[in-house]
């Protein structure tokens, strides 16, 4: 049986370590978004009946077992590369406390097999926009009305449409959508979902996975423009299988697991519909061939790529920060890029600078600056100008917040380009992943805060 679990949640069961001869240990289970899961065993230190004797030496030794089982009223959960998180003790009569927190935590029993570590075949992951982005639908409706309009009839049609499949360095990576039912008092509940499974020939540790799944995370980050996050994941391995009553297998299905590393993403707000409309890259743009590609472009430009993300990976950071980040990701995607017509200007006795750096990403970017600047070196230059003074204490005050947020909207969106770009590197007839309404968003910035770049990279106001 698999358990379900949510946060704040609480579940009182015993631990299991897999050794024939070790009494159960009693223990509680809590799942909070602060902390995750944090296993909590109560025991008397030094206590003369053995019941106690290895929570006691788990804790005085800091080391409990690498893996166990917690069997609850649900089912069994199984916890891998458990650490020692602290105990306490009340001096007297030998109460105490230990926690434990497990690195990764499925919801199945793994039966006997407690003392390797985890690996398995795959792993999915629900992550937002992949529905949006693929435009794969699980579910169709069809309502039926009478003469009189009256809804006389209501169905729904769930079927698994096409899945896309790539190869990403050693793993296989899979966009696909999902559908699942569930009873909801008298009636029943369908819903769909879209998915990310990376597969291995052979079990790998579930880091190894978040690793390949979180290069495809920062492609749709700067795709979409904003925080893009796992909502749940599940595991495939033969170490977890259905069983019947009688302990016999029968069957490999899919079973939850939550990660140290991916929790805290899970209480995170879901994007709002709108947050979907701007995408820098359709699906069907980018292509197989270009996701194939990703794993080497990711590599190659990830000192681009990780600042720009991060960035919008935190919703609500200060302009300041945005324009340090994204300035970054400019100095290293211009070195990447190389020499680029028209930046004679920009250099400084022969050599690039920060100016010349912002740019070759502007110019190669192919998106049309014209209605917010005098000229693109001046743009470069003021970029630059308005990183370096935020990032040097002799430049006196911070810029107008109306100057960095412009600065950071024009290179975010100039980065986010870029990558999708890559993406098409070798093909000649490349079009440009232009957002027209981004664009239109930064002519109204300009607009609205009387703000324009002249040829020197000096802003002035807008010309009427």
């Amino acid at each position: 049986m698999a358990v379900k679990i949510s946060f704040g949640d609480s579940l009182a069961g015993l631990l299991v370590d897999g050794k024939d001869e070790t009494p159960f240990v009693v223990a509680t289970l809590t799942y909070s978004e602060a902390r995750g899961i944090r296993i909590e065993v109560p025991y008397v230190h030094g206590a003369q009946a053995h019941q106690f004797d290895e929570p006691d030496t788990w804790f005085e030794t800091a080391s409990p077992p690498r893996n166990l089982g917690f069997v609850t009223r649900g089912g069994t959960i199984s916890l891998f590369d458990c650490r020692y998180s602290g105990h306490s003790m009340t001096f007297g009569h030998g109460y105490s406390v230990g926690l434990i927190t497990p690195e990764s935590v499925v919801l199945h029993s793994a039966r006997e097999d407690l003392t390797s570590e985890l690996r398995v075949a795959r792993l999915r992951s629900e992550i937002d926009g992949i529905s949006e982005w693929s435009q794969f639908r699980s579910l169709r409706y069809a309502p039926e009305s009478d003469e009189s309009g009256r809804l006389t009839r209501f169905t729904i049609t769930a079927e698994s449409p096409e899945r896309w499949s790539w190869t990403q360095g050693e793993a296989t990576l899979t966009i696909a959508n999902n559908w699942e039912t569930a009873r909801s008092g008298a009636g029943m509940l369908v819903s769909e979902w879209g998915s990310l499974e990376s597969e291995f020939a052979d079990p790998r540790p579930i880091g190894d996975h978040l690793e390949e799944q979180r290069k495809f995370v920062s492609l749709l980050t700067l795709i979409f423009g904003h925080a893009i996050r796992f909502r749940r994941h599940s595991v495939y391995d033969q170490r977890f299988a259905d069983r019947d009553l009688t302990g016999r297998s029968t069957g490999h299905s899919h079973y939850g697991l939550i990660s140290s590393q991916t929790y805290r993403d899970h209480s995170q707000p879901l994007p709002a519909p709108k947050d979907f409309h701007d995408v820098i890259a359709s699906m069907s743009d980018i292509g197989r061939d270009g996701l194939s590609s990703w794993n080497s472009i990711h590599q190659r430009w990830k000192r681009a790529i990780g600042p720009a993300v991060s960035t919008l990976s935190r919703p609500g950071v200060e302009v300041e920060s945005l324009v340090m980040n994204t300035a970054i990701s400019l100095e290293a995607a211009g070195n990447l890029i190389g020499t680029v017509g028209g930046e004679q200007e920009t250099l400084n006795n022969g050599k690039p600078t920060t100016t010349t750096f912002v740019f070759r990403c502007l110019a190669h970017s192919g998106l049309d600056f014209s209605k917010v600047c005098e000229s693109l070196p001046g743009l470069a230059r003021a970029i630059s100008i308005n990183y370096n003074t935020i990032k040097h204490f002799g430049r006196g005050e911070f810029p107008r917040a109306s100057e960095s947020y412009f600065a950071s909207e024009v290179s975010l969106l100039a980065i986010r380009v870029l990558a999708a770009k890559q993406t098409k590197a070798e093909s000649p007839s490349t079009p440009h992943f232009t957002s027209r309404k981004k664009l239109d968003d930064l002519e109204f910035i300009c607009r609205s805060h009387d703000i324009y770049v002249d040829s020197a990279g000096a802003f002035v106001p807008y010309p009427s």
